[in-house]
């Protein structure tokens, strides 16, 4: 019963204030005659139930709003003895577009209503403003600083609300002009202020622009409800208020209905630059790069012709994994250098998050001795210097047991002639060694041979069901327009491939412009989810095609190849634990 004292009470000051359309038997009023795009309001359709043959018909609605949704009141009111009963309907609304806006007459049997006006206002062109009261408000904060095209610029969103909110969500900009990430959890605190307790949330977010020029990004919006316990009428007051202490008792609040509320930040604008014309080719802005290396085992030891394992990682704070470039060793001499894999992650430092890009490299000596393996470096922008920066990983010199390969002579590009042996004896007895471990070596080698040989032709039917399965769940994958799925499928079948002895799918991508660009652009939308457009399944799966057909075990390898993995990829560790 008090809350149907409560609901009639608000009807009829909701009556004497909106805006309202009278006509044949059906009225028509609206909460607000101006609201933003993206916020709700409420249409109230009422009668006298005597007088009305039919619900109203709505669907005229549907043009230019979004029904959110409907209910249904009844009214009753007695005034000097005389009584009347009033039926409602309210519609909650959102409109669709921006601009001046038409609610079109409503009919309800043979009632109908006049035509409502409403001005849609687009949020970004709104001020700061908020229909909570005290010091409640949002705020973007953005350091200064330069900022350029991909780099990743944090923000801080800070909501300060006033006691008596519920219910609120945050409903973040969106563009295809930048890609917005949260990131971590909300911080939440309390406050003091003018006598009255606040609360404060943070939230941080990464922004990376995707074009240059001037960026503007629309203010962050907070929906919620608001206790709305206040007496409806100055004159009339609350028959029950002094029995529950006011209207700040838990009763009070239990039959308040509450008000929508909507909190705005300010639009932000911020320039972004384009790539300097003195960077590399390939811009990498960020705010610190670094490259490390370690070996696996972590003391290895380094033997003519065993294959030893490297793993070097290129680290950027504020960069994106898609933006870390591919990493070529340079030819060491008295080795030989295979890419096994590489992997895109970010872990988490004292600094914010950082990208990283893992390479597995095999590292064969072919002589022993000591091996030099060339330093390595990585262009970069220091966005916070606007500077051109390197990373260098310092060369590093290691010891390789083993027979040592003569140099080639300067001159005539010979190998130079070995000393002379004078004693006839120990020549024979030299030479007698050389053929008994020429023969075992022969031997060994006849044996691990026919070993080898014997179990590829076991697993050899094997493999090819494998690899003819992988193609098929790709082509699945592209059927279904699923990047995610094929680039799983793509990396299985890659590593089917390289265990049949073809090339790995780094050195296919360096032998297949087209299919490198395709597989940069499957990445970017697995892993940043930032590419803009279709996706053209069709086409990677051709690509795919093309370098299957030309490396399937029969074909020559190109003469510029680079050499296949000697050993299957490894799995892949977890990227914090690096």
């Amino acid at each position: 019963m008090i809350r149907h004292s409560l609901s009639a009470l608000a009807l009829l000051t909701l009556t004497t204030l909106a805006p309202t359309a009278f006509a044949d038997g059906l009225s028509a009023r609206i909460s607000s005659d101006s609201v933003a795009m993206g916020d709700s309001f409420q249409l109230t359709l009422s009668a006298d139930p005597a007088e009305l043959t039919a619900a109203p018909d709505i669907s005229a609605l549907n043009r230019d709003f979004d029904i959110l949704g409907t209910s249904k009141s009844m009214q009753t009111r007695v005034i000097n003895g005389a009584r009347s009963e009033t039926v409602a309907w309210i519609i909650t609304l959102a409109p669709r577009t921006p601009g001046h806006l038409t609610i079109p007459s409503l009919n309800a049997g043979a009632a109908s209503s006049d035509a409502l006006t409403l001005d849609v206002a687009d949020a970004a062109n709104l001020p700061p403003v908020s229909n909570l009261p005290g010091a409640s408000g949002i705020t973007v904060d953005l350091k200064p600083g330069a900022y350029y095209v991909q780099q990743e610029m944090p923000l801080t969103v800070q909501i300060t609300i006033a006691p008596g909110f519920r219910d609120g969500a945050i409903e973040a900009p969106q563009s295809p002009d930048f890609v917005l990430e949260q990131r971590g959890e909300d911080r939440v605190s309390r406050s003091e202020q003018n006598g009255g307790a606040l609360t404060v949330i943070e939230r941080d977010y990464l922004l990376r622009p995707q074009k240059s020029g001037t960026l503007t990004v629309a203010p962050f919006t907070l929906r919620g409800t608001a206790d709305d316990i206040s007496p409806i009428s100055a004159p009339r007051r609350d028959p029950f208020a002094s029995l529950f202490d006011g209207a700040g008792s838990p009763f009070a609040r239990m039959l308040a209905p509450g008000r929508p509320v909507t909190l705005r930040s300010a639009p932000l604008t911020v320039e972004i630059k384009a790539k300097p014309n003195a960077s590399a080719d390939w811009f990498l802005p960020a705010r610190d790069v670094s490259l490390s290396a370690r070996w696996d085992p972590e003391t290895p030891a380094f033997r003519v012709g065993e294959a030893v394992l490297r793993h070097v990682r290129i680290t950027a704070l504020g960069a994106t994994g898609v933006q870390l470039p591919d990493l070529a060793l340079p030819d060491a001499a008295g080795a030989r250098v295979y890419l096994d894999r590489s992997d895109l992650g970010t872990i988490n430092t004292p600094d914010g998050p950082a990208a990283v890009r893992d390479f597995s490299y095999s590292i064969v000596p072919t002589s022993g001795g000591t091996l030099t393996l060339p330093e390595v470096t990585v262009q970069w922008f220091d966005t916070a210097s606007e500077t051109s920066r390197v990373a260098i990983l310092p060369a590093e010199t290691l010891r390789v047991d083993g027979p040592v390969t003569p140099a080639p002579n300067a001159q005539t590009g010979a190998a130079l002639p070995a000393p002379a042996i004078t004693d006839t004896g120990h020549r024979r007895q030299h030479t007698i060694w050389l053929w008994v471990i020429g023969l075992t070596f022969v031997a060994m080698a006849g044996v691990i041979f026919l070993w080898r040989r014997s179990r590829r032709l076991q697993g050899s039917a094997l493999q090819a069901a494998k690899r003819r399965a992988s193609m098929v769940r790709i082509e699945t994958a592209c059927a279904a327009g699923d990047p995610a799925a094929a680039y799983g499928a793509t990396v299985a079948w890659s590593q089917l491939a390289a265990r049949c002895g073809e090339l790995g799918l780094s050195a296919r991508l360096a032998a297949f412009p087209d299919l490198r660009s395709r597989w940069q652009d499957l990445e970017t939308r697995v892993f940043a989810g930032e590419a803009s457009g279709a996706w053209d399944a069709a086409g990677f799966l051709k690509a795919i095609r093309a370098t299957d057909r030309r490396f399937d075990g029969r074909s020559p390898l190109p003469r510029r190849a680079v050499l296949p993995p000697l050993y299957a990829p490894l799995a892949s560790a977890n990227l914090s634990h690096l």
